[in-house]
């Protein structure tokens, strides 16, 4: 484990060396990995193995339910009853 002593910008004996010996290790193995990748070439998969279902979502069609139908009520009519009111106890409510 490495002991810093100072502030943390400061710069330590050896920082710099240490750091391009990394980069001089991580850089050129980095390269051969992305031009073996890129020069690397798959064999073409047939249409009917691209278009088929997962098996997982194969279960999900099989599972899946259609909806309740919505139910519809009928309108109920609206009654509107007139009542009498006698003028002399609608005074005397007032």
């Amino acid at each position: 484990m490495l002991v810093r002593q100072g502030l943390a910008w400061n710069q330590e004996s050896g920082e710099k060396e240490r750091l391009l010996r990394i980069i001089t290790v991580v850089c050129p193995l980095f390269l051969l990995i992305a031009i073996y990748i890129t020069w690397t070439t798959l064999p073409e998969q047939a249409r009917e193995e691209l278009e088929a279902l997962p098996p997982q979502l194969a279960k999900v069609m099989l599972k899946k339910k259609e909806p309740p139908k919505p139910v519809i009520k009928k309108k109920e009519e609206i009654k509107i009853e007139m009542v009498k009111i006698n003028v002399e106890n609608f005074m005397a409510m007032i």
